[in-house]
């Protein structure tokens, strides 16, 4: 099975459809995931989102995922 996800690189994953969600869980089952819902919009979304990257680069077993909430397509 080829690897669709490589988090290697604890980068935090912006997540653009319920089907790369549910992959992306399949694929984690046995992971923790965060997901960090956000707006650009939102000053304390801003606040916090260096401090989110910082724990994907730190939590290297953990899956740090995010999505726009005004991005409900």
């Amino acid at each position: 099975i080829p690897v669709l996800f490589d988090y290697s690189d604890n980068k935090v994953r912006k997540i653009n459809s319920v089907k790369q969600l549910d992959d992306i869980t399949k694929r984690n089952a046995n992971k923790l995931i965060i997901i960090d819902f956000y707006a650009e919009w939102c000053n304390p979304c801003k606040m916090i989102a260096p401090v989110y990257k910082k724990l994907a680069a730190e939590f290297r077993s953990v899956v740090f995922l995010k999505v726009d909430g005004d991005d409900s397509g």
